[in-house]
């Protein structure tokens, strides 16, 4: 990568949690987007991270972004929900927001930890940086 590559900053943005609390525990979960960096026209994968998970058995967000930067290339499930045996289904549900959730038939716990990958490829006429929302 030249150094004269401007690079894209994804900014970290608190996700709020519709989520399904086991045995009524009164968790407050919170998901975060991580805040990695890529090149124009490079892929950039980014994680959602689940905190304060006691009792979440599974989570439904929309993640935000501008269209004209990225695009969603998949949606993964990370590493604290295959260890809960949770599935992920992902929409575009309108231009510039995908929605990911979480779940199972079953009332297994999910741990703190990343929950799904977004996978993004950054257009090749990026520049600067440009800020991921979530709800």
């Amino acid at each position: 990568m030249s150094h004269a590559m401007t690079t894209r900053t994804l900014a970290a943005a608190a996700l709020a949690v519709s989520a399904l609390l086991a045995h009524g525990t009164a968790a407050q979960p919170v998901l975060t987007l991580g805040s990695p960096a890529a090149a124009p026209g490079a892929a950039i994968t980014v994680p959602v991270s689940l905190t304060g998970a006691a009792g979440v058995c599974a989570a439904s967000y929309d993640v935000t972004f501008d269209p004209a930067v990225l695009t969603v290339t998949g949606v993964a499930v990370g590493p604290a929900a295959t260890a809960a045996g949770k599935q992920l289904a992902w929409a575009e549900t309108a231009s510039g927001v995908v929605r990911v959730g979480v779940f199972d038939g079953g009332q297994t716990a999910i741990a703190n930890g990343e929950v799904a990958l977004v996978t993004f490829a950054v257009a090749t006429t990026a520049a600067g940086a440009t800020a991921l929302g979530g709800s």
